[in-house]
């Protein structure tokens, strides 16, 4: 009797995550990041650590757990637990177990302020994201389903409440988890394994900024980035004679094998995390994300192009 692998699954053309995702799950996090400027001196570790303490109300939240369901290293959580009881929006108390242990409550305040955020949040989400598109909810129940098998206190009765705010927490949980399997697998950060992703993908050097707009990360990082890959050997940096300020990126034979390499760990990493829970409807409505959220993209770049044209004026 043949056994399935997880690699062999991974291997499937249907549970594939290419670049798009990512650029999806990048976009989520600065979705948050913008609406938490607008609305609150939180940071987006901090406010997701309200959220979990919200979820779980009004029950405790032990700080255990939210170190594990979270991915928080001890250290971070102790010192992000700390402003919010400073905020007063959660107070901390002596384990019933454990009084070394501490135990977590939300408090009105920060319920109240969940409230704030999530109003910023909405208004964020219908201008960076195709709400209006139908095949988005479907997207986004996908993705509540798959963070709620991480984490089953996502699925809580409080979940509903916040839909905005639960749902890009739930986004960054997942994108956490696969950042942490990709990076322990590979041996580089995520920012390098977009890259070589990507340049995977294309087969052909690209301009270091095409590369940055197509993965949706800023110049400087993707320069960072691509320096690091070239130290490792596993990438250059070509120069056009004709324009010496177009530098391209591309992978060198021992980096085409690396990336390879990591395409498979990330198809793994997917497959492990979220494509192996969920049913085939499911799975093809997570498939759009990418698609749909790139078109949107490319139809509100057309649209402030076209604007642009429109200012255009004689020149003296």
């Amino acid at each position: 009797m043949s056994v399935t692998t997880v690699s062999d699954a991974a291997d499937s053309a249907s549970c594939r995550l290419d670049s798009t995702y990512f650029i999806s799950f990048s976009m989520s996090h600065e979705t948050l990041r913008r609406a938490l400027k607008v609305s609150s001196p939180l940071n987006i570790m901090q406010y997701r650590i309200l959220i979990r303490a919200f979820l779980s109300s009004p029950a405790a939240t032990p700080q255990s757990v939210l170190i594990d369901s979270l991915g928080l290293k001890p250290s971070a959580a102790a010192q992000a637990t700390a402003v919010l009881e400073e905020a007063s929006f959660i107070v901390r108390q002596a384990g019933r177990s454990d009084a070394r242990a501490r135990d977590i409550f939300i408090t009105e305040d920060g319920v109240a302020h969940i409230a704030q955020v999530n109003a910023a949040l909405v208004d964020e989400l219908y201008r960076s994201w195709p709400t209006d598109t139908p095949l988005f909810r479907d997207i986004l129940e996908t993705v509540v389903y798959a963070g709620a098998r991480i984490d089953p206190i996502l699925s809580s009765g409080n979940s509903e409440r916040f839909p905005a705010s639960h749902v890009v927490t739930t986004v960054e949980l997942i994108a956490h988890r696969l950042e942490h399997d990709i990076v322990a697998g590979a041996g580089a950060s995520l920012g390098e394994c977009r890259i070589m992703q990507r340049l995977c993908e294309v087969g052909r050097p690209l301009r270091i900024g095409d590369l940055a707009d197509q993965i949706f990360m800023n110049n400087a990082t993707a320069t960072r980035n691509a320096s690091k890959l070239c130290g490792r050997g596993w990438a250059r940096k070509l120069v056009d004679p004709h324009d010496s300020k177009a530098v391209y990126l591309d992978l060198t034979e021992a980096g085409a094998q690396e990336a390879q390499r990591i395409c498979r760990i990330i198809d793994e990493a997917a497959y492990t995390r979220f494509w192996s829970i969920m049913n085939e409807e499911q799975r093809e409505a997570f498939r759009q994300l990418g698609s749909v959220v790139i078109a949107d993209l490319r139809r509100k770049k057309e649209a402030e192009r076209l604007s642009a044209l429109s200012l255009l004026r004689p020149m003296d």
